[in-house]
């Protein structure tokens, strides 16, 4: 995405300030605007970008200016006072002194350095690293804002499933019992319905602590409380990767993922340093000029003196030893760039596995939440008849609490299947450095 777009979309922030945001723009709108990982990381790209024109300035002019005065004081008797290397006329002698104003002005332009170039060359590619991982940072924003969102969507699919597990369990409980009292059930019986209702309530009490704290996931990216959040539409498309071939996917996130771009700058700008230090042992010329003025004036004779000089020159300075410094940089260097190589080749195989795995998973994905809500909807009419059966005794305890169990497990492996597939298609994206601002839109457009 680009900078003028993620400035129009913190521009529409405002809009989520005056009320709970629901839907899932509203939310990344505000963690645009206050996500401190963000925030931190366009201060570190703005910080890296003074890096070109601090090198720059090495072979640019360098101007500078001085003005001085300064006055030496004497006392003599008739005759003279040296003041200094000056001989003055006093007259009849007393205390005299001789002001001397000093200005300059100074210029020197580097001619040839190629220490200076490489070390520019070096900046330019750091720069260019920073801003890729910049913009693998507005991208993992995406997926962090999403992720939190579907969780807390997925967590509040389990607090509801255990809530009505464990109201169905009570339900149970109170049938038997009250069967228990016409002698129409056993004492065991209601035992078993009130340990599977203790059983659930727990579990519901604990799916409850889960989603309230995916809300406060939510809130730790934006800074904001959370309102009311949307539902997942169901059934969800289920849309594999486009284009169908594992082999693109695997180049794409090979050449671009933000990661590997960063990477692959990184060790440009560790060769360049490498040029940079070998370059220290080279010769260096350079071209001055100064003007400076020196009026001085007395106090016993009414003359005034001033001298003028204008210098200018070449400088050629060529190293001879430094104790050894330039060979151990040139040394660290090197080390500095194997190391980029080396992060670079383990980012790459990191992202080429995610790629691959997101793939896959996306391809096996359909069947998994075909099947995962097929479960579902067989769970729910298994407890109907289940419930049903009870009542006229042609079931017995023990499946009846089976298959309410069993309907609130089929229920959140649904809820999780469906929002990782979801999660796998922007995953697959971001592994290819593609995830964009129309992707959370596209999401955000099953929401209900």
């Amino acid at each position: 995405m680009g900078l003028k777009q993620l400035a129009w979309i913190m521009g529409l922030s405002w809009l989520s300030l005056t009320a709970h945001a629901e839907d899932l723009l509203d939310i990344c709108r505000q963690a645009i605007s206050h996500d401190p990982q963000l925030a931190l990381a366009g201060a570190t790209r703005r910080y890296t970008a003074e890096a070109v024109p601090l090198a720059r300035s090495a072979l640019l002019p360098q101007i500078s200016g001085s003005y001085g005065i300064s006055q030496d004081r004497a006392t003599s008797s008739a005759g003279t006072v040296i003041s200094g290397s000056t001989v003055i006329n006093t007259g009849n002698g007393g205390v005299g002194h001789q002001r001397t104003l000093s200005a300059g002005v100074s210029a020197s332009q580097s001619l040839l350095n190629l220490q200076d170039i490489a070390s520019l060359w070096s900046a330019h590619a750091s720069v260019n690293a920073q801003n890729a991982l910049y913009q693998g940072s507005v991208q993992d924003l995406y997926i962090r804002v999403a992720q939190a969102y579907l969780k807390a969507i997925q967590y509040r699919s389990y607090d509801q499933a255990y809530q009505a597990y464990a109201e169905i369990s009570q339900q149970v409980w109170q049938q038997v019992a009250a069967r228990n009292a016409h002698g129409l059930a056993s004492k065991i019986d209601v035992n078993q319905a009130m340990t599977s209702y203790g059983l659930a309530r727990t579990e519901a009490v604990d799916y409850h602590n889960q989603y309230n704290d995916a809300l406060e996931a939510l809130r730790q990216i934006t800074g904001n409380p959370v309102g009311r959040l949307l539902q997942l539409a169901d059934p969800i498309p289920l849309q594999t990767a486009v284009p169908a071939s594992e082999d693109y996917w695997i180049e794409r996130a090979s050449s671009n993922n933000p990661t590997v771009v960063a990477d692959q700058f990184k060790l440009d700008a560790a060769l360049r340093a490498i040029l940079a230090a070998r370059a220290a042992h080279l010769p260096t010329l350079s071209a001055t000029i100064s003007y400076n003025k020196n009026p001085t004036w007395t106090q016993f004779e009414s003359r005034h003196s001033r001298t003028t000089d204008t210098a200018i020159g070449l400088t050629l300075s060529v190293p001879i030893f430094s104790g050894g410094a330039m060979h151990a940089q040139v040394r660290q260097a090197i080390a500095s760039r194997d190391q980029g190589a080396d992060q670079l080749e383990i980012d790459r195989r990191q992202v080429v596995r995610d790629a691959r795995n997101y793939y896959r998973s996306l391809a096996a994905g359909v069947e998994q939440v075909r099947m995962a809500r097929d479960s579902a909807i067989a769970a729910a009419a298994a407890v109907k008849s289940a419930r049903a059966g009870l009542l006229v005794a042609a079931t017995d305890m023990t499946t009846v609490l089976y298959t309410i169990e069993y309907q609130a497990e089929a229920n959140t492996e649904y809820a999780y299947a469906r929002n990782q597939f979801l999660m796998n298609q922007l995953l697959l994206k971001q592994a290819a450095g593609d995830v964009t601002w129309q992707d959370l839109e596209a999401l955000n457009r099953l929401l209900r």
